[in-house]
């Protein structure tokens, strides 16, 4: 035994512990993250990409939930986790992207639109529920 080394209990070495010894749980996290910085760079694009054009009519419904769900199935996808706290982060990324998608369609003139709100209510919600752990067992 090497000079200063552990000692157990009975006077052998002192196993290591599990999560010492096990690389999955920083993998893991790193992939998640990798996996939310995607999906911000995704919500920004859709922000663009959806103020170019007017929240009116049918726009609002389709396109909120349309972008929230796709903003999650790249993190849940990339990621491999789903968890409360994603699906919470998920709705506030998708329903900022939507609302700044909002503020692009005004101008900076006119208000912005009331179905601007009810499209990032939308996005929200479809993440949410895209990236909830709906009927998941737990690991034991």
């Amino acid at each position: 035994m090497p000079v200063g080394g552990a000692r157990g209990s009975y006077g052998g070495p002192v196993p290591p512990s599990p999560a010492s010894t096990d690389p999955a749980p920083a993998a893991v996290s790193t992939r998640v993250l990798l996996a939310m910085a995607l999906g911000a760079l995704v919500a920004a694009l859709g922000a663009l990409f959806l103020g170019e054009y007017e929240f009116d009519e049918m726009l609002p419904i389709v396109a909120g939930p349309l972008l929230g769900l796709v903003i999650a199935e790249i993190v849940v996808s990339i990621g491999g986790h789903r968890s409360w706290t994603m699906a919470g982060i998920l709705a506030v990324l998708a329903g900022a992207a939507v609302l700044l998608a909002g503020h692009l369609d005004a101008n900076d003139v006119a208000p912005v639109k009331a179905g601007a709100y009810l499209s990032a209510a939308l996005a929200a919600l479809g993440a949410a529920a895209r990236a909830a752990p709906w009927g998941r067992a737990r690991p034991r």
